[in-house]
């Protein structure tokens, strides 16, 4: 029989056929407590993270279309075994294919951190920087800016009296003390 197995999220991994059987290193190995770039789960919950910054540009122009590209080669590469009865080197076939989609995915990841690296469509010589979308920007109230900013005055000890009256309600002596206004 056969296994399609996504080590990661679905909508960031890539579906692999496997035989029933015999699993490759890069997918029986890996934990979440150590970025291993030699395992399949940390190849798609890499890839997988970088595209939650940018999601609706990246997954859809990287991840979907990496997806839609890789699962249809093992479909193919699954009839081609049914067809021609290479079923005695399935699993060779299969752990193969896994090896080319992770390879694939790690180039993928660099792609998309050039992308949009600094908040710039980087495919597109001289574009304007991104920026937010208008809705997220009317949400977050942008157009009516930042809150004001908490107003401190300072009180400059200069003299005994200054010294004193920050040693008599028991103030550390420092020679200049925040006080908000």
């Amino acid at each position: 029989g056969v296994l399609w197995l996504g080590p990661h999220a679905a909508h960031g991994t890539c579906f692999m056929p496997f035989t029933v059987g015999p699993l490759p290193a890069s997918i029986t190995q890996g934990q979440m407590t150590e970025l291993d770039k030699s395992t399949a789960f940390w190849t798609f919950r890499y890839a997988h993270s970088i595209s939650s910054l940018r999601y609706s540009d990246l997954s859809t122009k990287f991840i979907y279309e990496a997806q839609d590209y890789w699962e249809t080669k093992a479909l193919e590469l699954q009839s081609r075994i049914e067809h021609n009865n290479e079923s005695n080197n399935m699993t060779s076939l299969y752990f193969e294919h896994a090896s080319n989609v992770l390879k694939a995915w790690w180039k993928m990841t660099d792609e998309m951190v050039f992308a949009y690296a600094d908040g710039f469509n980087n495919y597109h010589s001289g574009a304007p920087p991104m920026g937010y979308p208008a809705n997220w920007l009317q949400d977050v109230k942008y157009q009516d800016g930042p809150p004001p900013p908490i107003n401190y005055g300072f009180i400059q000890v200069t003299t005994t009296e200054d010294q004193s009256f920050l040693n008599s309600n028991n103030l550390r002596p420092i020679q200049y003390w925040k006080v908000a206004v």
